[in-house]
């Protein structure tokens, strides 16, 4: 198990920060290199104010393709499951890879703040990830290539 945080300070205001980040991730992804495209598969808005977003973030990193066959896909990438909470600003979020899936999990948060006197957001990002090493058997994904 692995705990990772991060947090930056941006000067934008809280109420933009957060709108970006839940409604307009896609269209962000000429400042993400490593992300080919990112597909809204489900959007559920609730009554008390919470959004659920279901998106696939395809990665745009160059794999060989022996690796590819042997991982069984041509793209790789995840599911990012979560749910935006606007009554403290935090959004929380599960990660599925595409391969490997019994392997890995990784969950977390993202926190909003106001920062810079209210002229910007302070935004956390944290959570753990967990990766069977045992499950991660090279013999087995290779058996019968």
């Amino acid at each position: 198990m692995k705990n990772f945080r991060s947090i930056v300070v941006l000067r934008r205001p809280i109420d933009e920060m957060w709108s970006i980040m839940r409604d307009y991730m896609g269209s962000l992804i000429d400042r993400l290199p490593d992300i080919e495209r990112i597909l809204e598969l489900e959007r559920v808005s609730a009554s008390d104010g919470q959004t659920r977003l279901v998106n696939a973030w395809y990665i745009r990193q160059q794999i060989p393709p022996m690796l590819l066959d042997l991982l069984g896909t041509a793209e790789l990438g995840w599911i990012d499951r979560s749910v935006w909470e606007p009554r403290n600003r935090t959004c929380a979020w599960t990660v599925e890879p595409f391969v490997l899936q019994e392997s890995v999990s990784c969950r977390g948060a993202t926190r909003f703040e106001q920062a810079i006197g209210g002229r910007g957001t302070r935004v956390t990002f944290e959570g753990v990830i967990e990766l069977e090493l045992g499950a991660l058997n090279l013999s087995r994904i290779l058996e019968g290539r």
